[in-house]
């Protein structure tokens, strides 16, 4: 069957890894789950920019909307409670600001933030809902430490 004509919303787990995170030679990678031997996973090298895992998982999530059908629902299970306040309002207030924190500090990850909140609000002038599910990661779900294995395939 089609993901596209399949009931009920998509639910698609992502995450980030950084390898050596915080150093000079650090690597990144993002993942997405979508489930057994789906064709839609993915495990992707960061690429260009800042090698940090925030910036992963921000890149696991985009990566996740890109790919799925955009009339879609889609439930998003992150283990990255900054990625999910971030996308679910903190934007709203940076936005106001010309994404600039209190102290005038450029917020980190504005570009891929800002691919993300366009992307959802053209999924919502379809009809299509995003919803961000938290998740403890590393404590065997199945979802996250799939996504996990796929970030660290892509960091590599």
């Amino acid at each position: 069957m089609s993901l596209s004509i399949q009931p009920g919303p998509v639910v698609i787990s992502t995450d980030g890894s950084t390898l050596r995170n915080g150093k000079r030679n650090a690597v990144a990678g993002y993942g997405g789950y979508y489930g057994p031997k789906n064709k839609l996973n993915f495990g992707l090298p960061l690429g260009n920019g800042p090698q940090t895992n925030n910036r992963a998982e921000l890149m696991a999530i985009y990566e996740a909307l890109r790919r799925t059908p955009i009339q879609r629902n889609v439930i998003i299970r992150t283990d990255s409670d900054t990625s999910k306040r971030c996308l679910e309002g903190r934007y709203k207030q940076w936005r106001l600001h010309s994404f600039k924190q209190a102290k005038g500090y450029v917020i980190d990850n504005e570009d891929v933030i800002k691919n993300i909140v366009e992307l959802t609000r053209r999924r919502t002038a379809v009809g299509a809902r995003t919803t961000y599910v938290w998740v403890r990661g590393h404590v065997g779900d199945v979802g996250n430490e799939a996504a996990d294995k796929l970030a660290k395939q892509g960091a590599k």
